[in-house]
């Protein structure tokens, strides 16, 4: 584009067609690339003919004036310096995510299938994603049994822009069918560690589970 524009344009007083210069990237440019109509004040002020009578604006005229001007202005700001476009389901910084599903049907099939869609959900969104997950059996009756019957759970930690908003949690809890699945977003360093220590607590402990119930990890180093 040229560093200035020609513009078809009506007088608003006569009717009649003319043609203004409009500088390249101006507000009188932005207007008419992007097809839209000023007020009748707004045209009165700016794009009368040479020939037509003065017309003498009210202070209330000029304020209505002054306003769609600060308004065209910002728009064109906007246009020319459009800003990156963040979905609804993502968020601009990445979050550090807690996430625990728990499998009380204790089904290796069935848990692997739903770990790699809930793990596939989140890279979909943001492929970059850091995930760690890793396999645990909470605390059952039998206090001194090495593998408790307590409840089948995976402990997750994702450095992601996959946002916690209700849409994502409840795809998360469809994927889940009628089994828990706790999301919470880690706020600050301390919190941050803390999970990720605790989420390999008991890697040891559940050696022999692995095959049937393995790791994982997506974009980061364990």
């Amino acid at each position: 584009m040229s560093d200035s524009d020609i513009f078809e344009t009506v007088c608003p007083y006569c009717d009649e067609i003319h043609h203004i210069i409009a500088p390249n990237r101006s507000v009188a440019s932005y207007i008419f690339l992007n097809s839209i109509k000023p007020s009748l004040v707004y045209r009165q002020h700016m794009w009368k003919c040479s020939k037509c009578p003065c017309h003498t604006f009210s202070a209330s005229d000029l304020q209505k004036i002054l306003k769609e001007i600060m308004l065209y202005d910002k728009k064109n700001g906007e246009f020319l310096n459009p800003k990156p476009r963040t979905r609804s389901d993502t968020t601009s910084r990445r979050n550090h995510l807690a996430i625990t599903p728990t499998f009380p049907d204790k089904n290796p099939c069935m848990t692997k299938y739903k770990m790699d869609k809930l793990i596939s959900k989140i890279l979909k969104l943001d492929p970059d994603s850091q995930i760690e997950a890793h396999f645990e059996i909470g605390g059952g009756s039998n206090k001194d049994d090495d593998h408790p019957d307590g409840i089948y759970h995976y402990h997750i930690y994702a450095h992601t822009t996959f946002s916690l908003v209700q849409q994502n949690n409840k795809i998360l809890s469809n994927i889940m069918e009628k089994h828990r699945i706790d999301l919470k977003t880690l706020k600050g360093l301390p919190a941050i560690c803390k999970w990720r220590k605790y989420i390999r607590k008991d890697l040891d402990k559940f050696q022999d589970k692995r095959l049937e119930f393995p790791s994982y990890k997506h974009n980061i180093d364990i």
